[in-house]
């Protein structure tokens, strides 16, 4: 196999410290959280794959094996909340932790209903991100 059909395969060369992981990881968390994954959840996690700038140039094949590996960790650690160091280790910038903050709300409102879980998983990402209570408020 040549170097760029491995490269094509893997999304233009990902790896495991690649922002996109923890970006993704945050938004199944945030779908994990209550304990029952809504379809509109998962609209809006692809919606966000398919037009965010982040997520620009990324291949169906490497969003669908960061979207494993994310659940994969999600599960091993055995809650949202227990992931949340991790994800804000993984993530390079303030402008990476504000959009993982900003999509985790994003799918814990796309069904309509934040449940205290998905609160208290949205608090321990703000403080884990160290985003600051004025941002993260509502407008």
């Amino acid at each position: 196999m040549s170097d760029k059909v491995v490269r094509d395969m893997m999304g233009g060369g990902l790896r495991p410290s690649d922002p996109r992981r923890f970006l993704i990881e945050s938004m199944i968390c945030a779908m994990n959280a209550d304990g029952a994954i809504d379809p509109r959840e998962l609209e809006a996690l692809h919606k966000q794959l398919q037009e965010h700038d982040l997520f620009a140039g990324l291949s169906d094949q490497a969003a669908k094996m960061l979207i494993d590996v994310a659940t994969d960790a999600v599960k091993f650690a055995g809650s949202s909340v227990a992931r949340c160091a991790a994800i804000a280790k993984g993530l390079p910038s303030r402008i990476h932790r504000l959009t993982a903050y900003a999509m985790a709300c994003e799918i814990c409102g796309a069904d309509t209903d934040i449940s205290s879980k998905e609160q208290q998983f949205l608090e321990a990402l703000r403080g884990a991100t160290r985003v600051s209570r004025l941002p993260a408020r509502p407008a």
